[in-house]
């Protein structure tokens, strides 16, 4: 296994003890700056926590949007269907008119 190193990165050696085998091991885990203050990894956290806000409320945005989208659709169809019935009884109402009329010109 090739060990990846950051750049400007100092390295902690840490021991860990392996449960199944009781073997130690050492493992190599970066020092980054600024993690070693208390000031520092707080502002981090702070930050992070505020990012996942954040990204919790687009989520909740986008999640409001798809939903009234879906009902927009379902309107659309809705107002589409009563249109083509309206033309249909408009056009039936006519063929009965001209039936209508023909059927008393034939009579007279």
């Amino acid at each position: 296994m090739v060990a990846r190193t950051l750049p400007g990165a100092h390295y902690l050696m840490i021991n860990k003890i392996d449960a199944n085998h009781g073997s130690g091991a050492r493992s190599c885990l970066p020092d980054l700056p600024g993690w070693d203050s208390l000031s520092a990894v707080t502002r981090y956290h702070n930050w992070a926590e505020l990012a996942g806000i954040v990204v919790v409320a687009l989520l909740v945005v986008t999640e409001i949007v798809a939903y009234k989208y879906g009902h927009r659709k379902d309107d659309m169809t809705e107002q589409q269907q009563i249109a083509t019935n309206q033309r249909h009884d408009e056009e039936m109402a006519r063929l009965h008119l001209e039936t209508a009329k023909a059927t008393s010109v034939l009579r007279n």
